[in-house]
């Protein structure tokens, strides 16, 4: 679910837990940390792939039939939602394991 949670941290605008370059070294980088965000999601996609963890949760096994009690379990992770940026709902939380079943990154940027 990393890349989806990465994604949907991109719209918080809370810079907390957005991945981006570390401050203690120089920038060697034109680019924004919005751009070097999204190179770590991507390259975090790529390392996945290259080791073989599959990019969703059907592809772990999930039945499509528990994605809504997943949803709520994960509400219910209170060190993963107290330290969420952005506010985490049941709905937003829906769409965003639901995203992370099928495989649909731009879903979970909702």
């Amino acid at each position: 679910m990393l890349r989806y949670v990465n994604e949907f941290q991109l719209l918080s605008g809370d810079n907390r837990n957005r991945p981006r370059r570390s401050r203690s070294r120089p920038r060697r980088s034109r680019r924004s940390d919005g751009e070097m965000a999204r190179a770590t999601i991507e390259e975090i996609s790529r390392l996945f792939a290259a080791i073989g963890i599959t990019p969703t949760l059907a592809g772990l096994g999930l039945p499509s039939d528990r994605i809504d009690w997943t949803a709520e379990l994960a509400l219910g992770i209170d060190r993963l939602i107290k330290n969420n940026p952005r506010p985490s709902y049941l709905p937003a939380m829906k769409r965003l394991v639901k995203a992370a079943y099928d495989g649909d990154f731009a879903g979970s940027a909702i």
